[in-house]
């Protein structure tokens, strides 16, 4: 798993629990118990400092900028920023590449496959109410009706 794929996930996670923390303060706030305060606020303060130090250790293994890094941070720091942290991550993830097919290298210029398609049609071929010319395109006249 690379360290893009890493940062990803904990972002989605710290974000998922920085929302529950909230919420949890929310419960304590309103008298009903500081259990889940104190449980889903030690889970979140584990995985926010875990995820500071693997944002540092990708800053250097992806060559970030600190300006890019410092961003990161910050907007880790707004409740559901994580999410967006996910999002921003998803486009340094290198991607493997895939061989190009042969259909669609050349269908914005001169490909090799329209100009068999024309020397198979061959030039001079008459059909009715068209010719066929050498470059594979039809050329509509007009036929006689009576």
């Amino acid at each position: 798993m690379g360290i893009i794929k890493v940062v990803r996930w904990t972002a989605y996670v710290e974000a998922t629990l920085f929302i529950l923390l909230l919420a949890a303060v929310v419960i304590q706030a309103t008298g009903h118990g500081s259990l889940p305060a104190a449980i889903v606020g030690s889970m979140h303060g584990t995985v926010f400092t875990f995820y500071i130090v693997l944002v540092l250790v990708a800053r250097f293994k992806v060559n970030w900028k600190w300006r890019t890094t410092a961003a990161i941070l910050l907007i880790a720091c707004v409740p559901g920023g994580g999410y967006v942290v996910d999002r921003y991550a998803f486009k340094y993830e290198p991607r493997a590449k895939r061989p190009r097919s042969r259909s669609r290298r050349g269908a914005g210029g001169d490909s090799s496959a329209a100009t068999e398609a024309g020397r198979s049609a061959g030039a001079g071929s008459h059909g009715e109410g068209g010719s066929v010319q050498g470059r594979g395109t039809v050329e509509h006249t007009a036929v006689d009706q009576g």
